[in-house]
């Protein structure tokens, strides 16, 4: 696992609310609502931010699907890319297809026994576990065999991703300062978090679609989010105090 170990804590499902996994007094008194990383210990106030912002729901959703280990395997090959390229403020990435970066990253899926189709899914639930790259865009593509994840190309200079990385963890640090001032339940800091980004972010609902809007690059850049992107804002906030949630999509 290159030099870091997973031990992502809360849970995640897709893309536009996030919802809090309430205690089980304010739910149904006779069915126990336990959490993926339930023992682990708190890590608020962590130094690695990339562990404590994170979790592992989908990791441990890929095990329980045919190819689990194959598909998990892919997902820790991401992670470790990732991590690389958070730690790497030199790292500047090459042109890609399009006008995307590539990661460096070309993964033989043949090697691995899995499709292309199985490939974009564990994507989409690793970006979904880790809202804090926010620089990996949610599609991948086939180049010579290989699949290729990319990054979005305004941050495509590593000095660029860099300076972003550390605004949004300033603004993770300032927010989550901001929230833990009231109340000492899940339930209390969960409504506070709530409070504080209401009351600091603006919306972009009705614009079109674009990764700094809808990430928490937004919240830390422009202080303006689609629902997307408060909703992985929440999340990361949820994750840093230790309270469950699940991230979910609709329309």
């Amino acid at each position: 696992m290159a030099d870091m170990t997973i031990i992502k804590k809360l849970t995640a499902l897709t893309a536009a609310a996030v919802m809090m996994a309430v205690s089980t007094s304010r739910t149904a008194p006779n069915i126990p609502l336990k959490a993926s990383a339930a023992g682990i210990e708190a890590k608020e106030n962590s130094k690695d931010l990339l562990l404590d912002c994170s979790s592992r729901y989908g990791y441990d959703h890929l095990a329980s699907k045919p190819k689990g280990e194959q598909l998990q395997k892919l997902y820790d090959i991401i992670w470790d890319e990732s991590v690389r390229l958070w730690k790497d403020a030199s790292a500047d990435l090459d042109k890609g297809r399009g006008s995307y970066a590539v990661t460096g990253l070309k993964q033989d899926l043949s090697a691995l026994g899995i499709s292309e189709r199985e490939a974009a899914g564990v994507l989409t639930l690793f970006r979904n576990d880790n809202p804090m790259f926010f620089w990996l865009t949610p599609d991948a593509y086939f180049e010579d065999g290989a699949y290729v994840f990319s990054v979005e190309p305004g941050l495509r200079p590593g000095r660029v991703r860099s300076a972003a990385q550390q605004e949004v963890t300033a603004y993770i640090k300032e927010t989550a300062v901001n929230a833990r001032k009231i109340y000492g339940t899940s339930w209390g800091k969960a409504y506070k978090v709530h409070n504080v980004l209401i009351t600091d972010l603006y919306s972009a609902f009705h614009e079109n679609y674009n990764y700094i809007s809808s990430t928490v690059y937004g919240a830390a850049k422009n202080r303006i989010c689609t629902s997307e992107g408060y909703a992985r804002t929440a999340q990361i906030l949820l994750n840093y105090f230790d309270i469950d949630n699940y991230f979910v999509s609709g329309w």
